[in-house]
Order: C-alpha cells, then sequence, then structure tokens
C-alpha cells in the first residue's frame, strides 16, 4: 500500500453527510463490522472489510440525494476510524478503502476458469492491500474455496482409479463437491452476462446522449445488488 504519502482528499460536510446515509438505502440499520486498533493504528481484521460492505450498500453516483459516492464514504470511514483508533487509523483506512474498491477493476477476475479467477483475485487483493490486510479480508473465502475445489478434483481423482471404490466409499462427497463448484461457477456466469447485457445498454445510452449519472444509478440499479455495484461500475466504468 502507498500508505507513506498524503493521499489528495476533498473537503466535506460531515453531518450532512450522515443525514444522507440515514435517508438512503441503510436508513434504520446499525453501521456492520467494527473499527479494531492496534498500536500502528488500525489491526487487520475482517470486521474492517465487513464496515467497508455495510457502507458500500449506500454507494452511487455522485450528486443522488439519497447515496454517496467513493470519495463521500471514504471521509465517513475516515471520521469512524479517527473517533475510534486516532489519526494514524483516519489515513490507514482511506488508503484501505481506495485498494478495496480498486480490486473490482481486475480485469482477470472475469477469467472462465474458476480457479484462475480466484488467483487473480488473490494477487489484485495482495497488491492493493498488502499481504496481511488481504488475508485479514479475503483468506477464510480463499480457503473455502480451495477446500471446495480440492476436493471437487480428490473426488474425481479417486473415481478415475476406481469406481467401484468410488461407489462403496464417497458418492455424496462426490455430487457435493461437483454441485458446489457448478454453482460457483454459474454465479460467474450469471455476474459475466449480467455486465455484458448492461454494458451494451450503457453504450446504447450514450449513443442517445442519454449517459448521465442518474441513468447510471437506474442501470446498476436494475442489473445488480447492492454488494455488486462497486465491481459492476468499476468493470462498466460508471461512476460508483
Amino acid at each position: 500500500m502507498a500508505a507513506a504519502l498524503p493521499l489528495p482528499q476533498r473537503a466535506h460536510d460531515l453531518p450532512a453527510l450522515r443525514a444522507r446515509l440515514a435517508a438512503g438505502p441503510l436508513a434504520n440499520s446499525s453501521p456492520d463490522g467494527s473499527l479494531p486498533c492496534a498500536a500502528g493504528g488500525l489491526a487487520p481484521s475482517i470486521e474492517v472489510r465487513r464496515r467497508f460492505d455495510w457502507y458500500s450498500q449506500a454507494l452511487a453516483p455522485s450528486g443522488a440525494a439519497d447515496r454517496l459516492d467513493a470519495l463521500e464514504v471514504e471521509a465517513l470511514l475516515e471520521q469512524d476510524a479517527k473517533a475510534a483508533c486516532g489519526e494514524v487509523a483516519a489515513q490507514q483506512i482511506r488508503t484501505l478503502w481506495r485498494g478495496y474498491i480498486a480490486i473490482a477493476a481486475e480485469p482477470g477476475a472475469r477469467a472462465a476458469d474458476l480457479r484462475a479467477r480466484a488467483a487473480a483475485l488473490k494477487a489484485a487483493q495482495q497488491a492493493q492491500l498488502g499481504p496481511q490486510w488481504a488475508e485479514a479480508f479475503f483468506g477464510d473465502d480463499h480457503r473455502a474455496l480451495e477446500a471446495r475445489l480440492g476436493g471437487a478434483a480428490d473426488t474425481g481423482a479417486a473415481a478415475a482409479s476406481s469406481a467401484a471404490s468410488l461407489a462403496l466409499t464417497t458418492p455424496s462427497a462426490s455430487a457435493q463437491a461437483s454441485a458446489a463448484v457448478a454453482e460457483l461457477q454459474a454465479r460467474w456466469a450469471d455476474f459475466d452476462r449480467r455486465i455484458a447485457e448492461a454494458g451494451r445498454e450503457w453504450r446504447a445510452l450514450g449513443e442517445q446522449g442519454a449517459a448521465t449519472p442518474a441513468q447510471a444509478d437506474a442501470l446498476l440499479n436494475r442489473w445488480f445488488s447492492a454488494d455488486e455495484r462497486v465491481r459492476a461500475s468499476a468493470l462498466l466504468n460508471l461512476p460508483v
């Protein structure tokens, strides 16, 4: 992470941002996650990622009355971190947030092979966040995926060496592992399909001279869930 240099920032009316946050998708909800402190600022923890994910549900193009853009969310995170752990943590969380949203633009995450996608995402996560924070944020996800893929490979090898042995020992395990991999691949394929459809729609709006921030917001709402918006907007080159 490029934490050695100060990050540029713009002035924000924090009370006004909090009011907009309270009127948008996160109305009547409490912040998820937490900001654990350490001697050097924030302690690497998946709790910080959960706080990022909570704020991400309020993201939308700049100018939306009840939504926030990425820099406005950054300002609120900075305020949270400063209150929780001090000035060093405030600077640190800005760097982490920028790295976190940059991961969504990793082109290798759309590779056809599931293992290649996972490897590309892991590399991007480590590059943007550093190994320690990447492990804290995403380590459990990668281990769970590897366990599923490894289980599928193991049962497949057993079937190749002895169909009779497989029939006697692990038929249900093989089916479950294959189903898990198929489900993950189906989710990726569905996301890619929606990215393609949304991209065609956005280009058509551009040709009509109607590619406005409001139209971008409507398009993202139409095609993607709240937790997909950041990655989708990055892949489509839309404002978040």
